[in-house]
């Protein structure tokens, strides 16, 4: 009995970056070959102007400040290293 040979259709994602200036509520492109399809997710990544004193890494780090608190995040870090090093063999006695 012969299969039947179906045409499998993959659909491939990948990402483009594109420059736009947005301007009173409108992204506008460039180039007009840039523009998405409608229906088309974006992510829009901008550089936002930070006074003289704030770098863009500082109030990166004092946003993130304090919230894993009272995860345990150490005991948990040392415990998946732990696993691994059992995992490869190299698991030292207790």
């Amino acid at each position: 009995m012969a299969r039947s040979a179906k045409k499998s259709e993959a659909l491939i994602l990948g990402t483009r970056t594109v420059s736009a200036v947005y301007n009173r509520g409108k992204l506008i492109f460039g180039k007009s070959e840039a523009i998405p399809k409608d229906g088309t997710e974006v992510v829009v990544t901008f550089v936002q102007e930070c006074g003289n004193d704030d770098s863009p890494a500082m109030t990166a780090l004092r946003e993130l400040r304090g919230r894993g608190r009272g995860e345990r995040l150490l005991q948990t870090l040392l415990a998946a290293r732990r696993a691994d090093r059992e995992r490869e063999g190299h698991g030292h006695p207790s």
